[in-house]
């Protein structure tokens, strides 16, 4: 099996418990694994089973040549606390119909996924139940919740099962183990997430009301901050200097988001585009104390030449 955001080893003891002959544990973040390993009683890491994945989830799924009977999703993320305030995270690609697929090509052909997450508005489960449907063609996953069987929604835990093989019989007769069906909900609309979209916890394309607020107390407050100090008015504002300044931040939140698609959201990624742009930044203004002239026109033009490469590289990927 694989656990993905196998955190400090909760999903692989369950499943050392059940005798599972080998697990690959992928978890992103060193230091949880180095907590599962020092202080989880179980000591699911030091079993000989278990092979330990420092790596982005999406990023493995996409590059192993391995078939896994089963894949469980754990918590990957503070969900309980954090899922309705975020944009792109560190695990947005993650849940993406895309990344779906992807997991779906790794089973075997009697290979099932398990996906856990606690969902705080109902909308957000109709958009994973919509998600996995699109990914397997159709099919449509379990829903399952531990709690006494409701037909109303209630915020919790809820974990989506679905099958590349659509004749597999599942059991869960568990305790407590209820499943659920308020999710195949057509009445309520939701855009699901791709790699185009990556935003699975916003369940509809919309300019959030909070983010625009935001930018606009940001707006107000610079100016003012700003005007403390040096009087803005026309004839010191640049506007090729905002332009450009805008144009520079759109490559350089492209570069990270789509080297984290590719190679894995890790900090050694991000710290990498990070440090590409500052010795950009640094040479540009080395330039100016330098009193390097070069005409506005190129500078446009070599801008705009790197966003359209980027878009065509994006387009061909």
């Amino acid at each position: 099996i694989l656990v993905v955001g196998s955190g400090t080893g909760n999903d692989i003891a369950y499943a050392l418990g059940e005798n599972i002959k080998s697990i690959d544990a992928v978890e992103i973040d060193p230091v949880i694994i180095e907590l599962g390993k020092k202080y989880h009683p179980q000591n699911p890491y030091a079993s000989k089973k278990v092979n330990i994945i420092q790596n982005d989830a999406r990023n493995f799924i996409r590059h192993t040549n391995k078939k896994y009977d089963l894949i469980i999703y754990g918590l990957l993320d503070s969900h309980t606390s954090l899922s309705g305030k975020g944009g792109i995270r560190l695990d947005s690609y993650v849940y993406t119909i895309n990344a779906f697929r992807e997991a779906k090509k790794i089973l075997s052909d009697d290979g099932y996924i398990s996906l856990s997450f606690s969902v705080s508005i109902e909308s957000l489960g109709v958009k994973i139940f919509q998600m996995l449907e699109e990914a397997f063609d159709g099919q449509k996953p379990k829903v399952f919740n531990y709690s006494e069987k409701s037909d109303k929604f209630d915020e919790g835990l809820y974990t989506f099962i679905i099958s590349k093989n659509k004749n597999k019989k599942f059991d869960y007769s568990y305790k407590n183990l209820s499943e659920v069906d308020y999710f195949n909900n057509s009445s309520i609309k939701v855009d699901n997430s791709t790699d185009d979209w990556p935003f699975f916890y916003m369940p509809r394309k919309i300019w959030p009301t909070s983010y625009l607020v935001i930018i606009f107390i940001m707006f107000i407050s610079s100016y003012l901050f700003i005007n403390q100090t040096a009087r803005i008015d026309k004839s010191n504002f640049s506007f090729t200097c905002f332009f450009l300044g805008a144009g520079f931040m759109l490559i350089e939140t492209k570069g990270i988001t789509e080297l984290a698609l590719v190679y894995g959201s890790t900090w050694f990624v991000v710290s990498i585009v990070i440090s590409f742009i500052l010795i950009m930044a640094y040479f540009a203004n080395l330039m100016i104390i330098k009193n390097f002239k070069i005409k506005i026109s190129i500078i446009y033009f070599f801008i705009l030449i790197s966003l359209l490469i980027g878009y065509y590289v994006t387009y061909l990927d």
